[in-house]
């Protein structure tokens, strides 16, 4: 079987809120879950502003702020990533992978519309949408096949 990737975003994925009138940024609801089943079916690689020189610990430092101990071995399987202007550099578009995150830059976009990827994309926003990783595992698991 071929190798699906799976790109994660954090702050607006895994940091959301709880209710989206509050300013409190906590970890999103079922982002054990969510990483439990992402890496179960993916292999997943950080894409954030905290992880660009394929160097986890920022990233990994943010999030343990927010995670107790089942989560941490969790956020520690997740593999760095390595890129500079774009997150699109560092995703080989030609893969089958899919990318989480809630909002890209208009020209990331058009990469991805240019390279006709664009429906890989799968934007998720727990700032708005406390519950959102639950439809991204839906969603995810309908990519499986």
């Amino acid at each position: 079987m071929k190798t699906k990737y799976l790109y994660l975003d954090v702050d607006g994925v895994l940091l959301g809120k709880d209710d989206p009138g509050s300013m409190e940024i906590v970890l999103a609801r079922h982002a054990g879950e969510f990483l439990e089943y992402c890496l179960r079916h993916y292999e997943c690689y950080w894409l954030t502003t905290h992880c660009k020189e394929g160097d986890a610990s920022p990233v990994i430092k943010q999030l343990r702020a927010y995670v107790d101990g089942a989560i941490s071995g969790l956020i520690d399987a997740v593999k760095p990533t390595v890129w500079k202007t774009l997150k699109t550099e560092a995703i080989d578009l030609s893969s089958d992978f899919y990318w989480i995150d809630d909002g890209i830059l208009q020209c990331e976009k058009e990469i991805l519309k240019r390279n006709n990827v664009f429906s890989r994309w799968i934007e998720v926003n727990t700032r708005k949408y406390p519950d959102d990783l639950k439809r991204a595992i839906l969603i995810l698991e309908d990519m499986l096949y």
